[in-house]
Parts: structure tokens; C-alpha cells; sequence
């Protein structure tokens, strides 16, 4: 009895959790001294809020046109941007762009190329780009589309687009570029549309546009900058200079006068049915 009455008995039992304060909590949690307060829960986060103007999808990246390229190069061109095989599109999901360049084909030429068409198919796919609802714009291949629809045909063979590096800067090459490669001749004002259309797509360094321009339209420089000057002709001696019923270096110089003289040669010429010369530009 003396032995369970003394204190260090209760020393002794006091003494095990110093013992065991080694241990995990685990084991001691239900002893006061060794409890230990839980740290507080994290404050809770806001959710991220999507916003309210989605972003803007990245910009096409510029395909540069081939390193010295001419004309003969564009199926090089052309393998970069389209697909390499043509698919069969219904005609009735094909659209032409607006404002083309260039004039209407004769009804004699067209004619030409829907007998070809009907006897031997469309030999060059047209070039498309996807745009909305489902449908493709036309980038080259405008007359084969009427000439096959006028046959009765419901499909065309076309070469789509990666519309993800398609720029409208090779868009308008591609119209040129393509036209420049199957047609021999132009009008002043189709050749005029081409320098002018060419210009804007390499502006900003002047010598550099002149270059590639007169590079990619097989004439001068020089040639260039008259072409330049052929959009201030008003519009009488503009149709002459496509009919050629004015000589290319006359028209050149009379498109730096004002209208008002460009009016008055324009009478003097129709009254007198006589030519526009360079002798009378300057007299006038």
C-alpha cells in the first residue's frame, strides 16, 4: 500500500509522454499538453473570370513571294499556299471577288475556252479560299467557273487555301502573278491596275516596289512609272488608250495636265479626227 500511495509513482506516469513527444502527433492527440492547434485553411481563391472581349487570333504570318521569282516560278508559289491535290467543290458554293482588275474576257475568247473546256475539262484547278457560310471565293479561275456552269456542270476541280498565312498582300500578288502567267496581252488599263496593285503590296521602300514590280511585270522601271501616271487620265482617253487610238508616250504626257486640258485635247482630237501626237500635247 505504502508503494501505490507515493508520489513518484505519479512521476513516473507523468513521465511517459515526455517519452514519447518523439512520436507522431498522432499518438499523443488526446493528451493536453501535446495537442497542437490546426493551421487555418487557405483563403479561398476567386475564380478566374474568362474576358469579356475574346483575343485576337494571331496574324497570318507573311509567306514571302521565292527568292528572284518571275513569272514562270508561280507553281512554286502556288505549291506553298494551296493544297497539293484538288478537290471536286459544287459551283453553286464558289463566289467571284469583287472589283477585279481586269477587264471581261471577249466573247469570242470565251467561247474558246468553254469549247476546250467541254472537250478536254478544266486542265488548272481553280484557286479558292474558304471564307463564310460554307463557301470559296475565287483568287484565280473566274472564267472557267461561268464557262463550266454555262456547260451544265455542278462540280469544278479547285485547289483550297491554308487560309491560316493567307494575307490579302498575296492575295492580290496571286491575281496578278496568275493572269501575268496565262495571258500574252493587256490593255493600258489592265497593265496599269497590275503596276498599281503590285506597288501597294511592296510599298513603303519605293526602289525596292519599283524593282519587283518591273521584275515581276517583264517591263522597265521607266515603264513603271508611266503606268503610274496612266491613272490620272480621265476616263475619254483612258478608252482610247485601250483601243489603241492613242499612242502609249502621247497618253503619258497628257495624264500629267489637268482635266480641263485633257478635255480639250479630247474635242480638238474628235472634231478634227485627227491623232493625239506628243507635238500637239504640247501645244495645247
Amino acid at each position: 500500500d505504502e508503494q501505490t500511495e507515493k508520489i513518484p509513482v505519479k512521476s513516473e506516469n507523468v513521465s511517459i509522454p515526455k517519452q514519447n513527444e518523439q512520436k507522431p502527433k498522432c499518438d499523443t492527440v488526446s493528451h493536453p499538453t501535446t495537442t497542437t492547434k490546426a493551421p487555418p485553411p487557405p483563403a479561398p481563391t476567386k475564380p478566374k473570370v474568362a474576358p469579356e472581349i475574346a483575343p485576337k487570333p494571331p496574324v497570318a504570318e507573311e509567306i514571302p513571294l521565292p527568292v528572284e521569282m518571275k513569272v514562270g516560278d508561280l507553281d512554286e508559289y502556288i505549291s506553298v499556299i494551296f493544297a497539293d491535290s484538288s478537290e471536286l467543290i459544287e459551283i453553286n458554293r464558289l463566289v467571284e471577288r469583287p472589283n477585279n482588275i481586269f477587264a471581261e474576257m471577249s466573247p469570242e475568247t470565251f467561247e474558246e475556252l468553254k469549247t476546250s473546256i467541254s472537250k478536254k475539262g478544266v486542265k488548272e484547278p481553280l484557286l479558292v479560299r474558304s471564307v463564310m457560310n460554307g463557301e470559296y471565293e475565287i483568287i484565280s479561275g473566274r472564267y472557267r467557273l461561268r464557262a463550266a456552269n454555262e456547260l451544265g456542270w455542278t462540280k469544278v476541280p479547285c485547289k483550297v487555301a491554308d487560309n491560316s498565312n493567307l494575307t490579302d498582300k498575296i492575295i492580290s500578288e496571286l491575281e496578278v502573278l496568275c493572269n501575268l502567267h496565262r495571258r500574252d496581252n493587256f490593255s493600258a488599263a489592265e497593265m496599269m491596275n497590275c503596276v498599281n496593285q503590285l506597288m501597294e503590296c511592296y510599298k513603303g521602300d519605293e526602289k525596292i516596289a519599283l524593282a519587283k514590280t518591273a521584275e515581276l511585270c517583264g517591263i522597265s522601271e521607266e515603264q513603271i512609272g508611266r503606268y503610274m501616271k496612266m491613272g490620272k487620265l480621265t476616263a475619254e482617253w483612258l478608252d482610247a488608250l485601250n483601243n489603241d487610238r492613242v499612242p502609249f508616250a502621247a497618253a503619258a504626257i497628257l495624264a500629267e495636265l489637268d482635266e480641263d486640258i485633257q478635255h480639250k485635247a479630247y474635242e480638238v482630237v474628235t472634231q478634227h479626227k485627227t491623232q493625239l501626237t506628243k507635238a500637239l500635247v504640247e501645244k495645247l
